[in-house]
């Protein structure tokens, strides 16, 4: 008997009895400081494996009753998570100067929901993966 892939589960509405979804515990964690710069720390001396660090974020799903996302899952996401930003920072860029800031503000978060989280640690970083 083959095994079947398994139905996908959303990450913004998987939480358990009214906790977080896997997605708010992944960008509580990235929107912590230290986190992102032990993730980005690719070179250093001091370097933290991400394989430990995704097992920290999975650890946290864990605490919060989510037992469905493995490494790898954990990992691709954080990399579109990196692209996105990425894209909206520089979409931001271009129109900050050619628009109204407070309507360039809300296509930012209708665009990238995580901005105002995720934007003071992210922007003073390379967020290349």
């Amino acid at each position: 008997m083959t095994k079947g892939k398994k139905p996908y589960k959303s990450w913004i509405k998987d939480g358990v009895q009214g906790g977080p979804s896997s997605m708010e515990v992944l960008i509580d964690w990235l929107a912590h400081k230290p986190n992102y710069i032990k993730w980005k720390q690719d070179y250093s001396l001091n370097r933290v494996p991400k394989k430990e660090l995704i097992e920290e974020i999975i650890d946290k799903l864990r605490q919060a009753g989510i037992y469905h996302r493995l490494a790898k899952d954990i990992a691709s996401k954080i990399s579109t998570i990196l692209n996105n930003y990425r894209t909206i920072r520089k979409w931001r860029e271009i129109n900050l100067n050619n628009g109204n800031s407070k309507t360039i503000q809300q296509e930012v978060l209708k665009r990238f929901p995580y901005w105002n989280l995720l934007n003071p640690v992210f922007e003073d970083f390379d967020t290349r993966v």
